[in-house]
């Protein structure tokens, strides 16, 4: 009997509203509308349809995942029309499970709204899927989310674009990759607004690989490439970064046609080669081979600032071989033999004489001397 005279009043609602909105056609299960948010009650927001009629939508469709509202009055939402209750019109931006009629998803299929699924179980090529008493079926492909990232996937609720309507709705191809594609494009858009090239910001490591690190930025993937995370190389990324961390880096591209986004650690480091006061030639220093090269050997010297020791500068016995085996890895003492700062290049030497050694770690001596007595060094150095 209550079944029966809600429907009934929901009936007459729907023709009153027809009567006070005659430019308007009959609302159906499904429809897409554009409208202005006018005000908000505690779960529900409130927009403008025409004339003095409203339309209601769940607040929590609108709330991002630290629960703050995205949405503001003044602003244009887009929704779905999906019944009259009690009196009053309720939309949504995406189709819940339980109001999914075949009808509804008829039209959700026709006109891209987005619905709600229950992935009930792993079957051949794909997962099959509940839209409240309809069966679905979503492949692999078009799930979006990885392998590894599916292993308590049984039982979640994901919303879904329908991509295939057959047989009255008896078959039903989903995707959920659609889904994110749109959210990404429209996350981009958003993110365009306030990015910027040299722009400092906040992400987190999400997945490591030869070439780099995937990383999130503000829901975006970005790419940390490996030549980016600092200035030495970096033979195993894992020594230097995990998954879940979190890290500053600066952007350093941002193709929005190509929805491509590149970040760097190494920008925010500072460039070695701006300071090299303490690199003076024929000042001494302890290095670690990095590369072995026929030509010579490179060493580092300190972060991102290697030097060349020339196989002419390696110093020989008396036979023309050399004193000591050199490998990677081994701690060597070098000379300055001379800096090109414009063209990058540190030129080295390891002293043919014990005069010429002496010489060096004296400069050396001299150098920090004058640093820890004379406390406006710093300053004149720049």
């Amino acid at each position: 009997m209550n079944e029966t005279n809600n429907t009934s009043d929901n009936a007459n609602f729907e023709a009153l509203l027809e009567q006070s909105l005659p430019n308007q056609k009959r609302l159906e299960p499904g429809q897409k509308i554009k409208a202005e948010v006018v005000s908000f009650s505690k779960e529900y927001v409130f927009i403008h349809l025409n004339g003095k009629s409203e339309g209601i939508i769940e607040k929590k469709e609108f709330l991002d995942d630290e629960e703050n509202l995205r949405i503001k009055e003044g602003d244009f939402v887009e929704a779905h029309f999906i019944a009259a209750k009690n009196g009053e019109l309720f939309f949504s931006t995406k189709i819940a499970q339980e109001e999914a009629s075949l009808q509804m998803l008829e039209n959700a299929y026709r006109a891209s709204i987005p619905v709600e699924g229950k992935i009930e179980k792993e079957i051949k090529g794909g997962f099959e899927v509940s839209i409240g008493k309809h069966a679905a079926f979503c492949p692999f492909s078009q799930l979006g989310i990885a392998k590894e990232e599916q292993e308590n996937i049984i039982g979640k609720v994901l919303t879904f674009k329908i991509i295939t309507y057959k047989d009255g709705g008896r078959s039903l191809t989903l995707s959920h990759l659609a889904v994110l594609e749109e959210e990404r494009k429209n996350a981009l858009k958003e993110l365009s607004k306030t990015l910027s090239v040299g722009q400092k910001v906040s992400v987190e490591v999400k997945s490591l690989h030869p070439f780099g690190a995937f990383v999130d930025l503000k829901g975006i993937k970005a790419l940390l490439p490996i030549s980016e995370i600092r200035f030495d190389r970096i033979d195993k990324i894992e020594d230097f970064l995990s998954p879940g961390e979190k890290i500053e880096v600066a952007i350093l591209n941002l193709d929005w046609e190509n929805d491509k986004i590149s970040v760097s650690k190494k920008a925010l480091l500072g460039d070695p080669w701006e300071n090299l006061d303490d690199f003076a030639p024929e000042s001494i220093h302890t290095g670690t081979i990095t590369r072995i090269a026929g030509f010579g050997v490179f060493v580092r010297l300190k972060e991102g600032l290697e030097g060349l020791l020339h196989n002419s500068e390696i110093r020989k016995d008396e036979r023309g071989n050399r004193e000591v085996s050199l490998k990677k890895g081994d701690t060597i003492e070098v000379i300055i033999k001379s800096v090109d700062s414009y063209n990058k290049k540190i030129a080295l030497k390891q002293g043919e004489t014990k005069e010429e050694i002496e010489n060096a770690k004296e400069i050396k001596k001299h150098q920090n001397v004058d640093d820890a007595y004379n406390p406006f060094a710093s300053l004149l150095k720049k």
